[in-house]
């Protein structure tokens, strides 16, 4: 396990109470904000804030039954709810039972178990110059990036910048899969060949500097560009000796749908490294 993800369920168990703020807790346990969601999922299974509301139940539903005497609004309030009635709710959700109930005939939820093919994929380190990007960010859940990227397209084609010469990148400043859907950013990039001299619409200049990546390929549905990605984060990482820079993961759709089929997309994962000086 990364030690990172260590550092953070230590954190977690020390402090029950405590609302979760990510840069606060990225800080704390010394890991970048742009890695430390995918690595706790890619080791745990579970997005930080979702443990973290089912290690509080579970914490709960173990006190319900070794204190009898201990009233319900109290071991709540111990566990990190704002209220009885909230805690009541999601108690609910998570066993099929009231705490009352819970207290008199325990019923613990069964454990939700992930199966995934294992994958072993080719893993490069290289070296990319500076990139000069056009960017559009999309701030929202990922079913309405569509309506983001249109103007995004018809500039890239007014400005000849189209995806059969022009390199597009996605940087994912969040992890989508962990954070609330209104809190989620991508940004979409355009290789530029020079910096755009102003902004237009809300695309704007971002340059990427020389940097070291861990580099691996996906040939197919976008759908499994995920897996790919987790397997960097819980796997290459825990066996090499590299550590991750703080910046946010990128890929390269090297080309698009619906001009390619989806079984024949290829997608390369850069996963950012600090650098060897």
């Amino acid at each position: 396990m990364h030690p990172a993800v260590t550092r953070t369920l230590k954190w977690l168990s020390d402090n029950p109470q405590q609302t979760i703020d990510l840069y606060g807790l990225s800080q704390a346990v010394g890991c970048s904000a742009y890695h430390l969601h995918r690595l706790f999922r890619a080791a745990t299974g579970w997005p930080l804030h979702a443990y973290m509301r089912r290690w509080r139940l579970d914490q709960a539903a173990h006190r319900l039954i070794r204190e009898p005497h201990t009233g319900i609004l109290d071991i709540a309030l111990d566990c990190g709810f704002q209220s009885a009635e909230a805690f009541s709710r999601a108690f609910r959700e998570y066993t099929g039972r009231s705490p009352s109930q819970f207290r008199i005939q325990p019923h613990w939820p069964q454990p939700i178990v992930h199966q995934e093919q294992s994958m072993q994929p080719q893993v490069d380190i290289v070296t990319t110059p500076t990139l000069q990007l056009a960017c559009i960010e999309h701030c929202g859940p990922m079913q309405s990036l569509l309506v983001t990227l249109q103007p995004f397209i018809q500039w890239r084609r007014a400005n000849g910048l189209s995806p059969h010469s022009s390199r597009t990148f996605n940087l994912y400043l969040t992890d989508p899969h962990s954070v609330e859907p209104q809190q989620n950013r991508v940004l979409i990039g355009v290789e530029t060949p020079a910096p755009m001299e102003a902004p237009k619409l809300n695309i704007y200049a971002r340059q990427i500097p020389p940097m070291r990546w861990a580099k691996t390929r996906h040939v197919g549905s976008w759908a499994g560009v995920e897996a790919v990605a987790r397997y960097l984060y819980a796997e290459w990482l825990a066996e090499n000796a590299e550590s991750l820079a703080d910046f946010p993961l990128m890929i390269e759709r090297v080309n698009l749908y619906p001009d390619t089929p989806e079984h024949a997309l290829i997608s390369d994962i850069y996963l950012p490294l600090m650098s060897e000086n």
